[in-house]
């Protein structure tokens, strides 16, 4: 660790200060750490210069190993006072995505809410992801709602509305997805969206666990629509007929008329659908 003269000398250039605490990375003793404030105390009252994210990043990293938690998260306020005020949207989320703690995610969310100059639903996303990690669905939502509010609408939120499809239908919310999804559709311009491949899966097989044919049906003509509807998806809905004992003789000229490559599991899967007897498991 630098001596009082090697302190001072760094004092004098502050690019010069977050290289020198990226560089000090194992920290062993409390005077150690007493440096460390000081540097942050550097860095946040230096005339005309506020550091960088970096060297901020790696002090919180330095706290968090010690299992200083409590300072590490004094840090992530400050970054998101100090970005949130310089409408630095990438600083917050960079500081937002670094927090585990939800209750500390949602305090720092909110500050972030009450004092941003220029609202961005990618913070929002952020946050919602946190929420549904932790299965709050509700909370949740509700950042989302305030989201739509604050933009009057104009802002994207289809990453936004696809975790929330997902989630829902991991839990069994499937009319919540619906709407999510009708939404996402209707704001969706000269393809501007599709859903990913996560929530293709979602969709589809929340309906071959129900045994629910005719759902993954029309899912998959949203899919045509969308023009996102491959071999991969006549798979899990042949799966889902099959689930149903539903048979689907005319699958095949289907597929052949919209040209989809038949791949081997197809092809097993058109195989047991165009059998003359069918019942479900």
């Amino acid at each position: 660790m630098s001596t009082e003269v090697e302190w001072k000398v760094m004092n004098e250039d502050m690019l010069w200060l977050s290289h020198w605490i990226m560089g000090n990375n194992e920290l062993e003793c409390g005077e150690d750490f007493e440096a460390v404030g000081r540097f942050l105390d550097e860095m946040k009252t230096h005339d005309g210069k506020k550091g960088n994210w970096s060297a901020y990043s790696n002090l919180a990293d330095i706290y968090v190993k010690a299992e200083l938690f409590k300072k590490a998260n004094e840090l992530y306020h400050f970054f998101i006072s100090l970005y949130a005020c310089t409408s630095n949207l990438s600083g917050v989320k960079m500081a937002l995505c670094e927090l585990n703690d939800i209750e500390e995610l949602k305090e720092m969310f909110e500050e972030w809410e009450s004092i941003c100059s220029k609202y961005d639903t990618s913070l929002a996303n952020v946050a919602i992801r946190g929420y549904l990690s932790q299965g709050m669905h509700e909370e949740a939502e509700l950042i989302f709602a305030n989201a739509c509010k604050k933009t009057k609408g104009k802002g994207s939120f289809l990453e936004a509305r696809e975790m929330l499809m997902v989630h829902s239908l991991n839990t069994r919310k499937v009319d919540l997805a619906d709407n999510h999804l009708g939404a996402a559709v209707l704001a969706s311009k000269d393809g501007e969206w599709h859903p990913s491949p996560a929530t293709k899966i979602a969709f589809l097989k929340y309906f071959e666990d129900k045994k629910d044919a005719d759902g993954a049906e029309k899912f998959c003509k949203i899919l045509k629509c969308l023009g996102y509807l491959s071999c991969n998806e006549y798979c899990l809905l042949l799966k889902t007929c099959i689930a149903a004992g539903k048979l689907e003789p005319a699958m095949r000229r289907r597929l052949k008329e919209k040209y989809i490559e038949i791949s081997p599991e197809l092809e097993n899967l058109l195989q047991k659908v165009s059998a003359s007897e069918l019942t479900a498991p």
